[in-house]
């Protein structure tokens, strides 16, 4: 009997939240519900965009262009799978976007003109003349990031802050980057996780393990960086003796053995630049910028790069040309140096060398800097729409921009920067830990990124070194003017009551 009313009591609670449980099966989960125990395939938490579930643009093509080497057509232009994971999570990322959105992405690619490499300025001249020819061929915008910007203050981008579904606070989006470059609510150019090309071309300092015990046996290098030891100075003091006149030809020369080879005003020296912390432009209480380059600290600098540099036998300083930036990447393949400066990207030429190498931050400008900081390579690729994107279509190109970040963050960040450059190319948890230290200290500067409207500001550095020359005060007054003219023009744009 007893057991009877057991049933009976089981009976009506099940009842009574009968209801409940079928409303609960047939009521979809909010987004927010979902990602607070969602996580990615890479175990992450599973940050959720804001694009709507029920898009549908009905097989519509979205159209990105994209300039025409293997790296910046890759960053877009995926077509299938074929083994590797830098290319197979872009697959993935690709097919994801187009189904969720029901669109199909295709990459128009710009070839330089016959017989020239160069085409930086080609490719803005590209631009020019479709979006004032009014031919609409393009949706998505992957330029040159130095000269590129120089669209934006013609007048033929978009306001990304206009831009349906695009949410610069997510993480995908690189957060110094929108916070330095939005001026007046307005926005023209952006880089994040969709633009993968910004984090492989990250600067830091790869060093020959090998050669590191030979010379400096008693040295950890990884404890340097944590305490805060890795500067300037002290590269400057390590690499004081390390020289051998490998080629026996009595003089030094390209041929000998050097604690580094810097090519003196090459990309180099704007990681160096950026290492030390020093911002071209600051911006006001009304957030307009205004240049505060030259300073105490700005002359520190460059005084320590002059010492390094030319009053240093451990140090080979080249040229400004791409021979002279080669044979420096040469040379450390060679274990003909045992330190090198370069892109994280590189590491990828480090397949087939016969030594042990290891990662660390760009030196800081002495200790009292607090953190390690770097510079992503100004070829990386800024991602905006054109002045002239229809409005009907505007809607589908926010949607698939913020989705294409979203999933790169999601997938390609993951595959490529954890899976192969922590853990198949950097071989230590050490050197890992480094890569991430790396990572963290990417800044951006608005001075720096509109170097190219700002009388190419920013090479200045570059072009005093390159000459050899200690007057880098003289050749500043000889260029402000013409610099702070331009970037009066600049705010001005920013200022100026338009919408697009």
């Amino acid at each position: 009997m007893r057991a009877k009313k057991v049933f009976i009591f089981l009976l009506v609670i099940l009842f009574a939240v009968l209801p409940a449980l079928v409303s609960c099966q047939n009521e979809k989960p909010k987004k927010s519900q979902v990602s607070v125990e969602r996580t990615d395939e890479y175990g992450r938490p599973y940050i959720e965009d804001n694009v709507p579930d029920d898009l549908d643009f009905g097989g519509e093509t979205l159209y990105v262009l994209v300039r025409s080497d293997d790296l910046h057509v890759m960053e877009f232009g995926v077509e299938e799978t074929n083994g590797s994971i830098l290319n197979d999570s872009l697959y993935t990322r690709n097919s994801r976007v187009e189904e969720a959105l029901n669109i199909k992405i295709k990459t128009i690619i710009h070839y330089p003109p016959a017989g020239t490499v160069w085409a930086s300025n080609d490719f803005n001249e590209a631009v020019r003349a479709a979006i004032l020819g009014g031919t609409n061929d393009f949706d998505i915008i992957a330029s040159y990031a130095y000269y590129g910007v120089a669209l934006a203050n013609e007048g033929l981008l978009k306001n990304l802050i206009n831009v349906p579904y695009l949410d610069f606070s997510k993480p995908w989006w690189n957060q110094d980057f929108i916070s330095e470059m939005t001026i007046n609510d307005k926005l023209y150019f952006v880089i994040g996780d969709a633009s993968f090309s910004s984090i492989d071309y990250t600067f830091a300092t790869f060093y020959n393990k090998d050669l590191a015990k030979k010379w400096f046996p008693e040295i950890d290098f990884y404890k340097v960086v944590d305490d805060g030891d890795w500067t300037l100075d002290y590269l400057n003091q390590l690499v004081k003796n390390i020289y051998d006149d490998k080629d026996g030809s009595g003089d030094r020369s390209n041929g000998d053995f050097y604690g580094i080879g810097i090519a003196t005003a090459s990309t180099p020296i704007d990681a160096l630049f950026a290492g030390a912390n020093i911002p071209i432009t600051s911006k006001n209480s009304e957030g307009l910028p205004y240049f505060t380059f030259m300073s105490e600290r700005t002359i520190q600098f460059f005084d320590k790069m002059y010492d390094l540099l030319f009053n240093n036998q451990g140090v080979l300083p080249g040229q400004y040309t791409f021979d002279s930036i080669d044979l420096m990447e040469k040379k450390f393949r060679n274990q003909e140096t045992i330190f090198n400066i370069t892109k994280l990207n590189t590491v990828n030429t480090y397949t087939d060398v016969d030594f042990e190498y290891g990662l660390l931050p760009i030196p800081k400008l002495d200790k009292e800097q607090e953190d390690y900081y770097t510079c992503a390579y100004d070829a990386s690729s800024f991602l905006s729409i054109p002045v002239t994107e229809p409005e009907d279509r505007l809607e589908m190109v926010g949607a698939a921009l913020e989705l294409l970040a979203a999933e790169s963050y999601r997938t390609v960040t993951p595959a490529y920067f954890e899976v192969i450059m922590k853990y198949r190319y950097l071989r230590t948890n050490e050197d890992a830990r480094m890569y991430d230290k790396v990572l963290a200290g990417v800044r951006f500067n608005f001075g720096v990124v509109y170097s190219y409207n700002l009388n190419n500001i920013q090479h200045l550095v570059r072009e005093v070194l390159n000459n050899r020359s200690k007057d880098f005060v003289s050749a500043y007054e000889a260029r402000i003017d013409a610099a702070e003219y331009n970037l009066e023009k600049l705010i001005e744009f920013y200022l100026e009551d338009n919408d697009t």
